[in-house]
């Protein structure tokens, strides 16, 4: 197995999530990428916002979650300051 995610549900809104193995680095990228893309297609379907946080030092997950179309935010968050809320939300689309 190379990652496992899913979309928990908040009060109001849904919590994605995705953890992976380094070995996804050697996965092909356009596979990998057009399967999210499909994913999170249909998550939108199911939820009108959803929100997480990745770690901030981790700019290739930045760069990913962003080319997802999340709004990444700028003010650190959680522990240390040490992630970046992600967001999006069906009327800001």
């Amino acid at each position: 197995m190379i990652a496992a995610y899913g979309l928990a549900r908040g009060d109001d809104f849904g919590i994605p999530w995705m953890l992976s193995a380094d070995v996804i680095d050697a996965a092909p990228l356009m596979a990998v990428s057009m399967h999210a893309v499909g994913v999170v297609r249909r998550w939108r379907a199911r939820v009108s916002a959803m929100k997480n946080m990745v770690h901030a030092h981790n700019a290739r997950a930045v760069r990913f979650v962003s080319w997802l179309g999340f709004e990444v935010h700028k003010d650190p968050v959680g522990p240390r300051g040490e992630f970046r809320l992600f967001t999006w939300e069906r009327g800001n689309v």
